[in-house]
This record gives C-alpha cells, sequence and structure tokens, in this order.
C-alpha cells in the first residue's frame, strides 16, 4: 500500500510541475509529504515541506505557508534539529495567530505542550495540555484532541511518578481509537513501569508476534516501537530485545516523535536499552552515549537526566574496569539533574542505585573540600587543577568558553555571549554578528521575564480572539512582535527573522565544536576533569555549565 502511495504521489507532482501552476504544485507537495511520510525519509520530507514554504512565499498563499511550515517543524523535530524546529514552531504560532481560525491555532497549541514536557517545564505543560484539549475539541472534534490529550498526559504523569493515574485512560483508549496501536505499547510500558510481570508479559507476547510487524511502517512506527525495549528489559527477554536492537538501530539518530502529541526523545536511548538487554554491552554503552549527547545538545533536559540514569544502569550491570567509578558520576548528575526538574520518581531510582553502588556522598560535604579546582589562564596556558591533579592546556577559544561557563554555573548563556568571552583576539568566530552589539545582554532574570510575558501575551490573544475582541488580540500581537524584535537586537541579530536564525545556528555550531574539541583535550590529558565536564556542560543556542554539586571553582 505504502509503495503504491508513493507511485501515485509521485506522478501526481510530476504532473503539477509539468503545469506550472502554483496551487497545483502546494497540493500535491502536501499530498506527496502524507503519501509517503514514514521513518526512513525524514530529509526528503523535510524538502518537500522547504518547497511547499517556497511555494507558499511566492504566491502569497498564507493557508500553505502555515501548512509548510508545520510540516518542516516535523521533519525537523525528527531529525533532531531542535533550534531550527524551535524556529519553525514560533513562525507557526505567528501565522496561527495571524489567520485566526481555531483548526489552524491546534496545533502549535498541542506542540507548545509537548515542547514543555520536552524540556522540562512541567508545570507549564500541565496547563498547556489541558488549554490544548480545550481549543482542538472545539476545533477539530474530540478524536485528535484527546489523542494528543491523552498521550501528553501519560508522559506528565509518568515524569511525576503517578503513571497509575492514567493507566485506565490508556487502556479505554485502544478500544476507542484502533487507529492509533501505539496506545498498546503504551499500556505495555506502564504494566512494566508498575512492575506487573504477567500482565507485560501478555501483551508483549501480542506485539511482538510475526516479528513486531503489527505495526504499520509508518510515521508512528518509531514512536510505538521506543517503548518495547524497557518492556523487554523488565522481562528479561533477551531474544526480543536483540529484535528490538535490530529494528531500531538504523533510526538510532532520529527523534521517536508522533506529531503533534509527543516527543520521546532519541531513539538512540531505546536501541541502547534493548543492546544492554541483549547483553550487547559494547553496542549498548555507544547508543546511551549517543543519546546522553543528542539530548544535551537538543536543550532535552528530562530526557538527558534520563539517558545518564540508563547509561549508568548498563555501566553497573557490566562491571567493567572503570564502570563503577563512571556510573557513579553519571547518577550523580542525574539524581541533580532530577531533583532540579522535579522528576522525583527518577531521583529515587538513581539514588538507589548510587547507595548499591555504595558511591553516595556525605550530605552537605563539598566535592571541592579535599582540593582546589582551578580553571585558569596564564599566558598562553591555562592552569587546570582537579581532584589533586593539575594540567596545563595551550589556550583556544574552547577553553574560553569553558572557563566562561564555569563562573557562572547553573547559568544559560546564548551561544553569542560565549563568542564574547574571546573577543579580544578579534573578530568572533568570524561571524556577522552586529558589531553595534559587543556582547548580549539577557541575564537570566530578563530571560525568564521576557519568556513568561510572551507566555502571558499568547494566552490573551488566544482569549481575545476565542471572544472576538479584534483591538485586544491586535494589541497582544504587536506587543509579541516588539518584544521579538527586542530580543534579536539584544543579541545583534537584528533583521530578517530566519537570516537572524541562521546567524545563530552557524554560532551555535561553531562554539559547539571549539567546546566538544576542548572536552576531548582535557579528557586526554585529565580523565576524570574530562568526564565531569562532558557530563554537566550542555550546549546548544543557550550553553550551561550544570554540576551535579558544589564545585568552587578558583578561576
Amino acid at each position: 500500500a505504502r509503495e503504491r502511495r508513493a507511485s501515485i504521489s509521485a506522478e501526481a507532482l510530476e504532473m503539477a510541475r509539468r503545469t506550472g501552476d502554483p496551487a497545483a504544485l502546494s497540493y500535491a507537495l502536501s499530498a506527496r509529504y502524507t503519501a509517503i511520510w514514514g521513518p526512513d525519509n525524514a530529509e526528503d520530507l523535510l524538502g518537500l515541506a522547504t518547497e511547499l514554504v517556497q511555494v507558499a512565499e511566492r504566491t502569497g498563499d498564507r493557508d500553505r505557508l502555515l501548512e509548510g511550515t508545520l510540516l518542516r517543524h516535523k521533519a525537523l523535530v525528527t531529525l533532531g534539529d531542535m533550534d531550527a524546529a524551535r524556529i519553525e514552531h514560533e513562525t507557526s504560532i505567528r501565522l496561527a495567530d495571524e489567520l485566526r481560525q481555531p483548526s489552524h491555532r491546534w496545533y502549535p497549541a498541542a506542540d507548545r505542550a509537548w515542547l514543555a514536557l520536552f524540556e522540562g517545564r512541567f508545570e507549564e505543560a500541565e496547563r498547556l495540555i489541558r488549554k490544548a484539549l480545550l481549543l482542538g475539541e472545539k476545533a477539530l472534534g474530540p478524536m485528535e484532541a484527546q489523542v494528543a490529550y491523552r498521550l501528553q498526559l501519560y508522559e506528565l504523569r509518568r515524569i511525576q511518578g503517578r503513571v497509575a493515574e492514567v493507566e485506565d485512560l490508556i487502556r479505554r483508549s485502544i478500544g476507542e481509537f484502533p487507529g492509533y496501536p501505539m496506545f498498546r505499547c503504551v499500556l505495555a510500558s506502564i504494566h512494566a513501569e508498575l512492575g506487573r510481570v504477567p500482565q507485560a508479559r501478555v501483551l508483549m507476547d501480542e506485539l511482538a508476534a510475526d516479528g513486531f510487524t503489527w505495526l504499520p511502517f509508518d510515521n508512528e512506527w518509531l514512536f510505538g516501537m521506543s517503548f518495547l525495549p524497557e518492556v523487554a528489559s523488565f522481562l528479561r527477554d533477551s531474544d526480543r530485545a536483540r529484535t528490538l536492537l535490530d529494528l531500531l538501530a538504523p533510526y538510532a539518530r532520529l527523534n521517536a516523535f508522533s506529531p503533534p502529541e509527543l516527543c520521546r526523545g532519541s531513539v538512540a536511548r531505546p536501541a541502547g536499552i534493548a543492546a544492554a538487554s541483549a547483553g550487547r554491552w559494547a553496542d549498548a554503552e555507544r547508543l546511551l552515549e549517543e543519546a546522553v549527547e543528542a539530548h544535551d545538545r537538543m536543550a532535552a533536559l528530562p530526557w538527558a537526566a534520563q539517558a545518564r540514569y540508563d547509561l549508568a544502569a548498563t555501566l553497573a550491570v557490566r562491571a567493567g574496569p572503570g564502570d563503577p567509578d563512571r556510573a557513579a558520576d553519571l547518577l550523580r548528575l542525574a539524581v541533580g539533574e532530577a531533583r532540579r526538574l522535579n522528576m522525583s520518581a527518577l531521583a529515587q531510582r538513581a539514588e538507589t542505585a548510587l547507595r548499591d553502588l555504595g558511591a553516595a556522598e556525605p550530605a552537605g560535604r563539598p566535592a571541592s573540600a579535599a582540593h582546589p579546582s582551578v580553571f585558569r589562564r596564564e599566558g598562553e596556558y591555562w592552569s587546570i587543577a582537579y581532584q589533586g591533579r593539575r594540567v596545563r592546556l595551550r589556550d583556544t577559544k574552547g577553553l574560553a568558553y569553558i572557563h566562561r561557563l564555569l563562573a557562572e554555573p547553573g547559568r544559560e548563556l546564548h551561544v553569542a555571549m560565549l563568542t564574547g568571552a574571546s573577543r579580544g583576539k578579534g573578530r568572533s568566530e568570524g561571524l556577522p554578528l552586529d558589531p553595534g552589539h559587543a556582547g548580549p545582554i539577557l541575564d537570566p532574570e530578563a530571560k525568564a521575564a521576557y519568556t513568561r510575558r510572551i507566555g502571558e501575551l499568547r494566552d490573551d490573544l488566544d482569549e481575545a480572539t476565542e471572544w472576538g475582541d479584534s483591538g485586544r488580540a491586535a494589541q497582544a500581537r504587536e506587543e509579541i512582535e516588539a518584544i521579538s524584535e527586542q530580543l534579536a537586537e539584544a543579541f545583534g541579530l537584528a533583521g530578517r527573522s530566519r537570516r537572524a536564525a541562521d546567524t545563530v545556528e552557524r554560532i551555535r555550531k561553531a562554539v559547539t565544536n571549539r567546546i566538544r574539541d576542548a572536552l576531548a583535550r582535557i579528557g586526554r590529558e585529565h580523565t576524570p576533569l574530562g568526564r565531569h565536564l562532558a557530563n554537566s556542560i550542555v550546549t546548544g543556542t543557550f550553553c550551561v555549565y550544570r554540576p551535579d554539586r558544589d564545585i568552587r571553582w578558583n578561576l
């Protein structure tokens, strides 16, 4: 069936190109995207969506422009390019607000809810999940809105350690929404989470029939399959874990995303869990390390904490040379992040694992009590000390960026801020920042205030649109645009939003590469410090140093 859809949609697209009719081409591009949508062609889908956006921009078709933007967002999330995906998300909100159609506004609203979950903003997510449900039921009817609501609520309650509260809701969803077979996977995962061996085994036997071919190989396939390795691990089913590893490993670089309901993070994580359950230790370590790196890069804080815990659990079971110490470091980081995010269930599991390793530290004792920690520039070299061992490294920009992060632990710094750390050597990274902005300038309080105000304004805009108050809606929309312009100017990125986004992306890649190079150098010369910094520094558009314990650096 998929091959038939692909063939017909390809013919339709070719005919539309020959006619030269932009409207026909737009509809053919959209139909082609839907016809071939699967886990194995995200780059092709991105190309189709991008062409749809270009056609819509040329013709001024705002409806098709919103559709193309939403389709680009889906493909970018699947590919793990969350910086670009977040830009498309903001664009989709603006376009939906301009079009003022409730059916258009639901999709960005549902995306906002899962993105809050993805980034660890759980209190906000609770509100956004309910808001999207109310909007969707009014605009689209119950099915699509309820599917998104139930999956998002499941994810929130799982994170909160309250998954039993949604068990009945998920069980009913299997019968109420037969077109969404992933609910069977979710229920199996709930049984495993609650320690129910017989129920989990019955469902796993059903799902694994004929090599897991029960789930259609479509846009929901990766999402549904991502639940099952943890069930196999819980059941100690190594045979099915090997099958799941073979199925998932080719897609480890992608995200498990069911738009617009939920994103479960990098497929490398469930693939790594399957590898560990199958006793493929080297594969498990590699895949789970990839998952940690991917979630750090995407600023998916809950999934990064979870992946660190999974990697630590794998190393603790393997128990090779150095594994227990590394597992303890990862668990401490997972505990610290889980506590900050109020992920109580994960924090408790990680703390228990630390005690099992005999690695729990005395409460209140700073890690730097025995030996001073130093990261100080001395001429053309950096003098670095940690846990009683000192090294000297020749100066690089990456080391300067790390120094800036160490100076403000826990503070998220925009990459443009970090490039200012080495501007004494000339133009920062050779990138075209506005020379009138020597360094940005949004401290965490200001950034939080901007974010909070934009959220309030979007709520006002939604309410005003719903009540038909055009004056209030226009005022809210105008202030949102004004704040967006202020943010662009704050980072020296004034101008068209897409040009600004491209500039930020180039800076992000340059800063990330230099930090990674510096971490690799540190790791070669001082393995414990390299491991600590690699586990504590998160790169992305905003970078941050989040140690799992208090370390007082002499800088």
